[in-house]
């Protein structure tokens, strides 16, 4: 197995998957912001069908006032927020991949 320099090009991935293993991601070659981590939130609601809970992390993104500020529109949308503990990713089923 051949490992890139440290040289190379970085490459961002937002992801969300279900408890039946469905995983939804976007690949991004600049750094990932609050406006393209709502963005992907918007795309994740917009195709759901039931009411939906998503576990995030404590990220910077992820608790911009900006963010924030989305989650009630959300919510009507049937889609919900959830933070998990601090320092726990364990707690995140996406971080296993």
């Amino acid at each position: 197995m051949r490992l890139r320099s440290s040289k190379s090009k970085r490459v961002n991935v937002i992801g969300a998957v279900n408890r039946k293993g469905k995983l939804i991601y976007e690949i991004h070659k600049d750094s990932v912001n609050t406006d393209i981590f709502i963005e992907f939130v918007d795309k994740l609601c917009n195709q759901i069908t039931r009411k939906i809970i998503l576990v995030l992390d404590n990220a910077s993104i992820h608790k911009s006032k900006k963010f924030k500020d989305k989650i009630e529109q959300w919510e009507e949308e049937d889609l919900y927020i959830y933070f998990i503990t601090p320092y726990s990713p364990e707690l995140n089923i996406i971080e296993i991949l």
